[in-house]
């Protein structure tokens, strides 16, 4: 089992206290070894003594760390002192369980292994490579050196990745290793390969501790390792699943996908993963990272800006795309499964439509099957609904378009985002208007979803309205698509639309940003009396349904009752009538009531708002 090692930064003697006190609660979090990192406090004249406190009241194992500047410590006097008190804390009484010294050092002191060889200790050594810049060129030279050193108990190496492709690399060492090793790629890039350390037999991850930067980029706390990640559940047998995006630190998915995998007992991973927004650095890491033998990667949630890059890759592999994505251009989901094909999905257009749905007062889950392109047949009406409605599911489905069809929705934005919510109204028969700063774009748009066959005889109605001109019309509900207002978007303050149309009471206002929860546009809309819909109802939802493609029929949340179409290949003819090629699965979905929703909501609502609380 991988440990959990915390890094905590000792400076003076007087903070010897307070890094205990760090220690102890870094170990009620989940973490099971400590490392001090003693490199300023080397410096001082009483050293020795204020290490020997650290070790002799450290709440777990401990691993002390003296490290140089040259490889990212703080340490700056003389080598010889250095060593030399590496060698004293061997000899403590109560010596530390291991000490880490860089293998350049190592191989420079005959003087430190012929010490250390001759120590009566039971500490072992720890040897290290470290490069901060990028990938050292003799990485294999080094892991190499380690694995043949006798004196080397444990080998260590940890770079700055260049991209995630980097941390396939770390787990092809950890899979060859000859003995136990640390294989690390700091940055964004290399989250994965902390994480991931238990799935290929790593012998410890680093964490550092709660409100304070850590000792290497990319380190997460030990308790978002057993939070977030379910760092203990992760084995060699454990699938892997990826959020995909740029940027991407900020996503709560993997919060929700592990939680989860772990209220079902499915045995999943989710990881986040970053990925630059160019078309090239998209096709080259999905890629490598779908053609891994060693990752199990078996599914994947694309985020902005690579929705379009998603449908793209997955044709160019020849795999099969559902309906909606072929509709809005856009995949938000992939599947790889075991025969080698490439499934892409979009649930971002039955999720919005559901959402809206809500609040507009149309039956969610007959709204949802519309616009994921399902045909509404054999749905299993509620005992309550059935009480005091005598009809069908057919007719149902019937009203449930006749209402949408009375709604005239404005989309803002023309991106991933709103190709899918326009995809999905289009499919209810919604009237959709669509605005952008860009007019050219909101006209492309409008023209590839316009007057398409969709259920029944009835056609798409979208159109493209100019910004200037919004004012002139009258919706009953409004969808920002746009990032305006998100955190980390630069337009945190921006409210995308224009003062010229009143927001009446009633309206209703829905924004696919969820965090902040409460952006510029909504708290305008909530001034103004109309009916909020904020981002997380649309991101539940439309994970929700990725969570069932991932987990498929090994999911305890098995017995629901709609939503996803099928997967099979859309013909060729774009126009034909979807509800053809739609389909509604109840022995494959999840767990769902008669409003739509689905069993790992409730628990995911919960998730989120204390992780949104907690932010605001």
């Amino acid at each position: 089992m991988s440990l959990i090692a915390v890094a905590i930064t000792v400076e003076s003697a007087e903070q010897v206290a307070f890094a205990l006190e760090s220690a102890h609660a870094a170990a009620k979090r989940g973490a099971t070894i400590v490392e001090w990192r003693v490199d300023a406090l080397a410096h001082t004249d009483n050293a020795l003594e204020s290490v020997a406190l650290l070790v002799k009241n450290s709440p777990l194992p401990c691993i002390v760390t003296i490290r140089a500047a040259a490889e990212g410590g703080a340490y700056v006097g003389h080598e010889s002192a250095r060593l030399e008190l590496l060698i004293a804390v061997c000899k403590l009484t109560v010596p530390p369980s291991y000490i880490d010294l860089e293998l350049a050092a190592f191989q420079a002191s005959a003087e430190f292994q012929k010490q250390f060889a001759t120590a009566q200790t039971s500490t072992r050594l720890i040897l290290s490579a470290h490069d901060f810049q990028t990938r050292p060129a003799d990485l294999s030279k080094r892991i190499g050196a380690m694995w043949n050193e006798p004196l080397c108990a444990v080998a260590k190496i940890a770079w700055l990745a260049r991209s995630v492709r980097d941390n396939l690399e770390a787990f092809e060492l950890l899979r060859h290793q000859s003995k136990p090793t640390i294989a690390l790629c700091m940055g964004p890039f290399g989250i994965a390969s902390r994480v991931l350390a238990p799935k290929f037999g790593g012998f410890l991850t680093y964490a550092r501790p709660d409100n304070e930067m850590g000792t290497a980029p990319g380190q997460l706390t030990a308790q978002e390792f057993i939070n977030v990640y379910s760092f203990a559940r992760i084995t060699p047998a454990t699938k892997l699943f990826a959020v995909v995006g740029w940027p991407i630190e900020h996503s709560l998915s993997p919060l929700l996908h592990n939680a989860a995998f772990s209220a079902t007992q499915f045995n999943g991973a989710y990881v986040p993963m970053a990925i630059p927004p160019e078309w090239e650095h998209f096709k080259a890491s999905l890629g490598e990272m779908s053609g891994s033998t060693i990752l199990n990667l078996r599914g994947v949630s694309v985020t902005l800006p690579h929705k379009e890059h998603a449908l793209r890759w997955c044709k160019q592999q020849g795999g099969d795309a559902d309906l909606v994505s072929e509709w809005c251009g856009a995949a938000n989901t992939l599947i790889f499964s075991d025969n080698g094909v490439t499934h892409a999905f979009n649930t971002d257009a039955p999720a919005a439509v559901a959402a809206l749905a809500g609040a507009l007062e149309i039956n969610q889950q007959h709204s949802a099957a519309l616009a994921s392109g399902g045909a509404i047949a054999n749905v299993e009406i509620s005992s309550a609904r059935a009480a005091h409605v005598n009809v069908d599911a057919k007719t149902i489905a019937s009203q449930t378009l006749d209402q949408w069809r009375q709604q005239c929705v404005l989309v803002l934005g023309a991106g991933g985002a709103a190709r899918a919510v326009i995809a999905g109204l289009a499919l209810t028969g919604a009237h959709v208007v669509i605005a952008n700063r860009t007019h050219d774009k909101a006209k492309q748009l409008a023209k590839h979803f316009n007057a398409r066959a969709i259920i029944g005889s009835h056609q798409s109605r979208v159109e493209a309205v100019a910004l200037g001109n919004i004012a002139a019309h009258s919706f009953t509900a409004i969808v920002n698509c746009t990032s305006a207002g998100m955190t980390g978007s630069g337009a945190e303050s921006i409210d995308p639309l224009p003062t010229t149309l009143e927001i009446k009471t009633r309206m209703v206002l829905m924004d696919t940003v969820y965090r902040p929860r409460e952006t510029p546009l909504l708290r305008r809309a909530r001034a103004a009396g109309a009916v909020i819909v904020d981002g997380t109802e649309m991101f539940l939802r439309q994970a929700a349904l990725q969570f069932e493609l991932f987990t498929q029929d090994d999911c305890a949340w098995s017995n629901a009752t709609v939503v996803m179409a099928s997967h099979d290949l859309p013909g060729k003819n774009k126009q034909t009538n979807i509800a053809e090629r739609g389909r509604i699965a109840p022995e494959k979905s999840l767990s769902t009531n008669s409003s739509g929703t689905s069993a790992p909501l409730s628990l995911w609502r919960e998730l989120l708002n204390q992780q949104l609380n907690a932010q605001s």
